[in-house]
């Protein structure tokens, strides 16, 4: 029998969200770590029954349907097993195993979905407003294992309560709450785009606020749009009352009914992935630390997430792949700030208003769009939109065959300039257009192994790898898919996954000529040959390489922080330099990946200012705390300022994750050409323990 648990004692019990991705917190909010993806899905599978107790044979069969029964019975137990071990320190009585089943008791456990569904069943304003809050995006999205049954399950509790979010939210919309309606339709229209309702409401919040040109736009985009996707036209009430705005007639009454226009008619989904934690404050925080480096008096923008409307998971590499393309051709024009893709990933999928994200990002335009595949065709939607107004710039929308995506992407950039009025010069322009390939599958290839490859985890590195000389073989030309080829080999030398590092730099250095060779412009493969150089202790090549690199994509944030690697390396007289680089980074990527505050951390060390470097390091160390790349650097900044009791401590937890770290071998990778530089970071760390 199913329990009602309280789901509304926030804070009294551990928390699991699987709305938008999956997080696991204890009621302190510190992140409780499952190893594997089926231990998550089992976690979620179990908290979805409520309290029901589901049979072993049902769960193997849903995780492990192509493994004999023996196999899978083992792995239900492993998984069982890491499973009430990470819940016995926080609560130990929720999870009961016998012989027969396994029960979650969410009585103890917060469960977003839970919650999400209760707020959704009571139907009153407040709780539907809470329930369109909870709702961060699809269940489980970005979680995806290797077993076709349990693909089918996450895919039809996606639907149904992807559905439920759109029917509340359709709900919502209809009580007339004047304030919040512009929030609300466009809420629902990221999860239904064809909501006629949600297309109405904001036809007429238009009208009413005296924008009737865009009112009129909002109709006719939706007509049209409609027309293409279901070849039938808006309702007679809509029709109305575009007729009524168009003519300066009185406007026929709204009469938004519940759940209006959900009929036959196909809803629509996206597909939305969980938010960066923290968003917000990670903006801000990159404010401060980039606050010394002055905003360049030119265009800004945001690439926001194109969205997955084809309803198919799989397909997910696609919208995304185009949102980067679009990026890097962008962060090639000289003229114009363009916000990095990691920054831009935390909006993916949530309802946040364009003049909020303008002031996070710090951009005067946000560009927004979605793609959708259906049999042989496929339609890409996008449009440019002020955050300052909220006006839509320019708006398009492509239908083409998948072959023809690339020749999209830059129509779509074109487009983009344009509507900006950003001058484009003779060789940027070239740049712009310059396509990787017109290989569907190869492009599919590195999409997916650059998201591999920037996990820097050993496996997916190697499954990285594989899928680059996929791309390779399918598409000897494309200079990308060879230059990120390169990457993996120069991630394995790195850190020593496949022993001496230098078979495998020099495997990455020829790979990086061999992308010149297809693309002289390609500021990749000149950051690639620059850190291969680095490694190898050529600093001036290395230093020349990612110049070069900055000088072709000069809004490309991880090549300004690469470049400020390199200089780095070169010492303190480039100590400013280094800094300038890495707070430019920062300031191109306001939600940006933690190694850059590593790197910003341990500039601030080498010149001198051990106060400013400790803080910062701390906060890097903080915000991920299971990674060790950033506590070295803490630790040797601590022994600088005498605070060695703190270093201890660092110490203690380097060698926790990683016992047998050596502190002569991390001070000797950064390629310093001053030897003080790492026999000081060395002697530092020997004050503290930690070993040679």
């Amino acid at each position: 029998m199913k329990k009602s648990p309280d789901q509304n004692a926030v804070g009294n019990h551990p928390s699991l969200n699987i709305l938008g991705g999956f997080e696991f917190n204890s009621a302190t909010g510190e992140p409780i770590r499952l190893k594997t993806r089926k231990a998550q899905v089992l976690l979620a599978y179990l908290a979805l029954g409520a309290g029901s107790s589901q049979l072993r044979s049902k769960l193997t069969g849903l995780l492990w349907s192509t493994r004999s029964e023996e196999q899978a019975s083992a792995s239900l137990r492993q998984a069982l097993s890491e499973l009430r071990k990470s819940l016995l320190p926080i609560a130990p009585t929720a999870l009961v195993i016998d012989r027969q089943s396994a029960t979650l008791d969410v009585a103890v456990i917060q469960v977003d979905a839970l919650r999400f569904e209760e707020l959704v069943r009571r139907d009153d304003q407040s709780s539907l407003s809470q329930a369109s809050d909870l709702y961060r995006g699809d269940l489980l999205d970005g979680i995806y294992v290797r077993d076709p049954e349990c693909e089918r399950w996450i895919t039809q509790e996606r639907e149904r309560l992807r559905v439920m979010a759109i029917e509340s939210v359709s709900r919502l919309l209809g009580l007339h709450d004047v304030e919040t309606v512009h929030t609300t339709a466009r809420l629902l229209l990221r999860l239904d785009p064809l909501h006629e309702s949600a297309h109405r409401a904001l036809i007429r919040h238009y009208a009413d606020s005296n924008q009737r040109s865009h009112a009129l736009r909002q109709f006719e985009s939706y007509r049209d749009t409609l027309e293409a996707e279901l070849g039938v036209a808006p309702d007679p009430e809509t029709e109305a009352l575009y007729r009524s705005i168009r003519d300066n007639e009185p406007r026929p009454a709204d009469s938004i009914k519940d759940n209006d226009d959900m009929g036959d008619r196909e809803a629509f989904g996206v597909a939305i992935t969980s938010p960066a934690p923290g968003h917000a404050d990670d903006a801000i925080s990159a404010r401060q630390y980039a606050e010394d480096v002055p905003l360049a008096d030119v265009p800004s923008i945001a690439v926001l997430p194109f969205t997955n409307m084809s309803g198919d998971p799989e397909q997910e590499f696609f919208s995304d792949g185009i949102t980067e393309d679009i990026i890097t051709a962008l962060s090639r024009i000289s003229n114009l700030l363009v916000a990095a893709r990691h920054s831009t990933l935390a909006y993916k999928g949530q309802a946040i208003d364009i003049k909020q994200i303008g002031q996070e990002q710090g951009v005067r335009y946000v560009l927004e769009g979605s793609v959708r595949i259906r049999g042989n065709r496929i339609r890409v939607t996008a449009q440019l939109i002020d955050t300052c107004t909220g006006h839509h710039c320019w708006a398009d929308h492509y239908d083409r065959d998948p072959d023809d995506i690339f020749a999209v992407q830059d129509e779509i950039t074109l487009n983009i300039t344009i509507a900006m009025q950003v001058a484009l010069t003779e060789g940027e322009q070239a740049r712009v257009y310059a396509r990787g390939t017109t290989n569907v599958e190869a492009w599919e290839c590195v999409v997916r192994g650059k998201e591999l490859f920037g996990r820097h985890v050993k496996e997916d590195n190697l499954e990285a790898l594989r899928l680059l000389e996929r791309a390779v073989d399918l598409d000897p030309t494309y200079a990308t898919a060879w230059a990120f080829l390169g990457w993996t080999h120069w991630e394995n030398a790195r850190w020593g996954w496949d022993g001496p590092p230098g078979p495998s730099l020099d495997r990455a250095f020829g790979l990086g000529q061999k992308a010149l060779g297809l693309d002289s412009a390609h500021a990749d493969s000149f950051a690639l040959l620059g850190l291969t150089h680095l490694l190898r202790g050529e600093l001036d090549e290395a230093l020349a390489m990612t110049d070069k690199a900055v000088t072709l994509a000069p809004n490309h944030s991880h090549i300004a922080a690469i470049s400020a690697m390199a200089l780095r390396a070169a010492g303190k007289m480039h100590g400013a330099e280094a800094l300038r680089r890495i707070k430019r980074a920062i300031q191109l990527s306001p939600i940006y990946p933690m190694w850059y505050l590593m790197m910003l951390g341990s500039i601030y060390h080498l010149i001198g200012d051990q106060k400013t470097a400790v803080e910062t390091l701390r906060d890097a160390a903080q915000r991920e705390p299971e990674a060790i790349m950033h506590k070295p650097w803490l630790a040797s900044a601590l022994v600088a300022a005498q605070r060695l009791d703190e270093a201890r401590s660092v110490v203690a937890d380097i060698l926790r994750v990683e016992p047998g770290f050596s502190r002569t071998e991390w001070a000797n990778v950064h390629g310093f050409r001053d030897p003080e530089i790492p026999a000081r970071l060395t002697e530092n760390l020997a004050k503290v323990g930690l070993p040679k």
